[in-house]
């Protein structure tokens, strides 16, 4: 069974990870692939497990003759298996493993402490089967077996630890996330000036990366700008402002094509002035036009 075990609890602990973290469990259908190699253990040795008691003797004796040779080939793997899953809790939470947050939160200390225990207890496995050491391999099923209950008896004495992991990722990643140290209310006043007093967005060819330089910030940076503070995107934001430059140009330059009026604007193309256009204002730009124009005297 402690095959099966080391196969399993990684996935149960990446799952529980997740769970803490997102508040979302994968979905069966999803789940299921974890455990196939679990469950393809499971029927490798469920001949052994269905034999009468003497056999079951007679396998144990053959196994521990053989030393650990016998059954290594599947517990080094099923050792890679458990690291693979805790490098990968680890990594969904890599956000709190930080200096700031290890000061200040004890559920970052802990989860550090259980992802140290297993990566600790995986290496003592690995020497273990290539030293052929039946004490060592001892000491490392006994380590992975204690590993859930030690979880569920933190959970159980400081349930609000693990509850409290979901808060802590959450504003770890809220204070990654300002934008390299500069303040997104203040870029987006910076933004909105450059937009209103240079008018940045009839450069016909502009470019995230170009106003993002006018900004002196990165163009990933511009992107959490547009995306997380904006509510919005490059293209969206840019073409709204061209947009209403051309409402009023349609208006206070009745003679000028539409096409003139579209490319003043910043648009390369009629069709991509009028995609734009009717969007934003539910109308095409002549009906525009025509319903605002004041009527000229009889």
């Amino acid at each position: 069974w402690n095959l099966v075990l080391v196969f399993t609890i990684g996935p149960l602990a990446a799952g529980y990870f997740r769970i803490m973290t997102t508040g979302t469990a994968l979905s069966r259908r999803r789940a299921i692939p974890h455990f196939l190699p679990a469950i393809l253990i499971l029927l490798y040795l469920l001949p052994d497990y269905l034999q009468n008691a003497e056999l079951k003797r007679q396998r144990l004796d053959q196994l521990i003759h053989s030393g650990l040779i016998a059954h290594r080939w599947i517990m080094l793997p099923g050792i890679m298996h458990l690291s693979a899953y805790l490098a990968l809790s680890l990594y969904s939470v890599r956000h709190v493993l930080n200096r700031h947050a290890l000061k200040t939160e004890a559920t970052v200390r802990y989860l550090l402490f259980f992802a140290v225990y297993g990566f600790v207890i995986n290496a003592i496995g690995v020497y273990a089967m290539f030293a052929l050491s039946r004490k060592l391999a001892v000491i490392t099923y006994g380590g992975i077996a204690l590993l859930i209950p030690l979880i569920y008896l933190v959970r159980r004495r400081h349930p609000e630890l693990m509850l409290h992991l979901g808060q802590v990722s959450r504003r770890e990643k809220y204070r990654r996330s300002q934008l390299g140290g500069h303040d997104g209310d203040g870029l987006a006043n910076r933004l909105t000036d450059l937009m209103e007093t240079e008018q940045i967005y009839l450069t016909e060819d502009l470019t995230l990366a170009q106003l993002a330089a006018a900004l002196q910030i990165t163009p990933h940076q511009l992107s959490e700008l547009f995306n997380d503070h904006l509510k919005t995107n490059f293209a969206g934001y840019i073409n709204g402002f061209r947009v209403r430059h051309a409402c009023r140009m349609l208006i206070a330059h009745p003679k000028q094509t539409v096409l003139t009026v579209a490319y003043d604007s910043g648009f390369q193309s009629r069709s991509t002035f009028h995609s734009a256009f009717t969007r934003e204002t539910g109308m095409s730009p002549i009906r525009y036009r025509k319903n605002h124009l004041k009527p000229g005297p009889d």
